[in-house]
């Protein structure tokens, strides 16, 4: 037979182990999401930024080379050239030796 404070002993030791739980729960949570701010996003330190580089685009280069030669990661390269003409107000995907591109 089980006496009341058996029972309020067996209660609490459950909450306890609960609350322990919960802790590591949130902990792991925490941990996750810190760690995977710092590997996805984008890094200066992992020498990635965020300015426009200015290319002179030489005899021979095409704008799928420039954007092969500068894409960033984690970036199609269909979208990124999207993005370079879109950026320097192109029509088309000709560019001309000496003309100035801006590389988002």
């Amino acid at each position: 037979m089980r006496t009341l404070s058996t029972y309020t002993y067996r209660r609490n030791h459950r909450q306890k182990k609960l609350k322990k739980i919960i802790k590591m729960i949130a902990f792991c949570v925490m941990w996750i999401g810190v760690t995977g701010s710092i590997f996805f996003s984008n890094n200066i330190a992992r020498g990635e930024d965020h300015f426009p580089h200015t290319v002179i685009v030489e005899e021979g280069d095409t704008l799928w080379a420039l954007a092969e030669r500068h894409l960033p990661e984690r970036i199609d390269i269909r979208t990124y050239i999207q993005q370079i003409k879109k950026h320097n107000q192109l029509d088309g995907s000709l560019v001309y030796p000496g003309q100035l591109l801006e590389l988002p």
